[in-house]
């Protein structure tokens, strides 16, 4: 034991140094933050009197605003920052244009969302320009974006390889029976096809249509799009687009861009057309400068609440998961809609939603928020983002109203629960798992064990209860009949905001600025009142992350030196003597899987 609390203590001191580097690099940091602020100051020289906005949208896009560690780094360009500084440039008379840069990942909604921007943009006599290096994917969205401007660039010898769309699903199952694993899942119903992948080793009927049906609606929507803004019926702009793919000069033959050039020419001919005294400026640093035109405090304005949640559904606190992707926390949500109710400056609340579902319980968590919100008299406006499907439309369903795109994936009105006995993998290399419980259906929910035919049952009792639970408050928030929401509409089934609208599961096509007119008109304001917007969550300063960073290293280092003390108690060290002389049963506690609404 000696020997042990010697090598604990000597890591102790190594993390004590650790943790005085730490505290040096933050104020370092916090030096560089502050000296920065005052060069930029110092040094500003101002917009210049004629504005050409730069936008490079070739790294993807995010939904809602992201916050790089003590706000020093590059983040995702955000939809809604986009909506909102369009709209404040669009009424600048400095600002003659933009020009965008494509090619990266940006979701076919996104794409609808800011080519919505854009033409109010160029309704105000200012000019867009498009370039991209190449368009290397199949896929459309890019070259969909980049037909929303007056003039496509595209690189010398380079190529436009933008075809339709493409889907692709790997299926487990082959892999679960050659370790020997069992699959468990039940889901509501046959479209519920994200359990397919644990189920399938290929789609089933159900899958196929809705799938199909899903991007085929979405393709529909795009080509009719891209027709009109080349100039071009429909069945001529399809045949050219599947004669693809396109060198630059064969592109430019085809009429589908207008000029081979290299980025700075593309500057150079938006400058030339700006006039005299142009100069070109980043989209974020005028942003940055002129800030939203909703932020700030304006006599008479009508006060929104602008609530975002965007990535899988799950219990606790939103965030990001050890991928970078963002997690939308029920608690975090919930909690984010309850204060936007009760500030007494808020007149209604506008729900930006962009998640493809998750937790069950999280979900009904912030549901419930949104009824609380509409009781206390606060109008509730869903804006959906690429994808509202499951869980998604579960927290937006009871809203006043509805605003999706044309391409947003939506609906997904099911249920999906199960789990794996992975006994026969574990044996196939040579380990041999065993259980022993107490209770009848203690190891209903081990990895280590089937179902029972009576647990498999009460499992999906479960599973219908959801089901039940979740058509009947889509028939009672939509006004739709409950077995037509059961039988027709749900099931399951993902479908596309074109199709959503028919079916009357959202009520309009619009994307944030919509949505904000439309809380402004039903908490009462006139159409020429102006709007300020309040953020919740409130996103945390760099000088809030900074403390939070340097409050969680404290909380570690105090909790390990609590550690070292414990370790020289007496009880402790009779504990661990006698875990040394004897090989302990480990204990494992199971519990009933999230249920899962994606």
């Amino acid at each position: 034991m000696i020997v042990f609390k010697t090598f604990f203590l000597w890591v102790m001191r190594m993390f004590r140094n650790a943790v005085n580097v730490i505290f040096t690099f933050i104020a370092l940091l916090i030096l560089l933050f502050v000296g920065a602020s005052v060069w930029g100051m110092l040094s500003d020289k101002g917009l210049p009197p004629a504005i050409v906005l730069t936008l490079d949208l070739r790294g993807g896009m995010t939904d809602q605003p992201t916050f790089p560690p003590f706000g020093i780094g590059s983040v995702p360009v955000a939809m809604t920052d986009l909506v909102q500084g369009l709209e404040r440039a669009e009424t600048d008379p400095r600002v003659k244009g933009i020009v965008i840069r494509v090619g990266g990942g940006v979701s076919f909604a996104h794409a609808q969302e800011l080519r919505a921007a854009l033409a109010s943009f160029r309704a105000q006599e200012k000019f867009v320009i498009t370039h991209s290096q190449a368009f290397y994917t199949t896929a459309l969205s890019e070259y969909y974006l980049a037909t929303t401007a007056d003039q496509i660039w595209l690189q010398p010898s380079s190529m436009l390889n933008s075809a339709g769309i493409v889907t692709s699903t790997v299926f487990l199952r082959g892999l679960f029976d050659l370790v020997g694993a069992e699959v468990y899942f039940a889901q509501r119903y046959e479209y519920k096809n994200a359990a397919n992948v644990y189920t399938e080793t290929d789609f089933t009927d159900a899958h196929r249509e809705a799938t199909g049906g899903l991007i085929n609606s979405i393709y529909e929507s795009l080509m009719g799009d891209m027709a009109a803004a080349r100039n071009m019926s429909v069945e001529e702009f399809k045949a050219l687009i599947n004669a693809g793919p396109y060198t630059t000069e064969t592109a430019l033959q085809a009429r589908l861009i207008d000029f081979p050039g290299f980025d700075d020419d593309a500057e150079r001919a938006a400058l030339d057309r700006a006039g005299a005294d142009s100069d070109t400026v980043d989209f974020y640093a005028y942003y940055a400068r002129e800030r939203s035109p909703y932020e700030a405090p304006m006599a008479g304005a009508t006060v929104i609440a602008l609530v975002g949640g965007e990535g899988g559904i799950n219990d606790g606190y939103s965030g990001s998961d050890f991928s970078g992707d963002m997690v939308m926390g029920g608690d975090t949500i919930a909690q984010a809609i309850r204060d936007a109710t009760a500030d007494e400056e808020v007149r209604a609340i506008v729900f930006r939603v962009s998640s493809p579902g998750g937790s069950a319980i999280a979900s009904d968590q912030v549901l419930d928020a949104v009824r609380k919100a509409r009781g206390a008299g606060k109008p509730v406006i869903v804006s959906m983002g690429p994808v509202a499907a499951s869980g998604g439309y579960y927290v937006s369903l009871d809203a006043d109203w509805i605003f999706a795109q044309p391409a947003t994936i939506t609906g997904s009105i099911g249920v999906l629960s199960g789990k794996i006995n992975l006994t026969g993998a574990y044996n196939m290399i040579g380990l041999s798992p065993r259980t022993l419980s107490v209770g009848n259906n203690a190891d209903a929910m081990s990895e280590f064990t089937g179902f029972t035919p009576e647990q498999w049952e009460m499992f999906n009792k479960q599973v219908d209860n959801i089901y039940w639970d979740f058509t009947q408050k889509v028939a009672d928030g939509r006004s739709i009949p409950v077995d037509r929401v059961r039988w027709e509409i749900g099931k399951g089934r993902v479908w596309s905001g074109a199709d959503a609208l028919r079916l009357g599961l959202i009520d309009e096509f619009g994307g944030l600025r919509a949505a904000i007119a439309k809380a402004r008109d039903m908490s009462g304001g006139a159409a020429d009142q102006p709007v300020r917007l309040k953020v919740y969550p409130e996103p945390m300063s760099a000088w809030q992350q900074i403390v939070s960073a340097s409050v969680s290293v404290e909380s570690g280092f105090i909790k390990l030196a609590r550690i070292a003390d414990a370790l020289d108690m007496k009880s402790v060290r009779d504990m661990l003597t006698a875990m040394e002389a004897a090989d302990e049963p480990v204990l494992m506690e199971t519990r009933m899987p999230e249920m899962e609404l994606r």
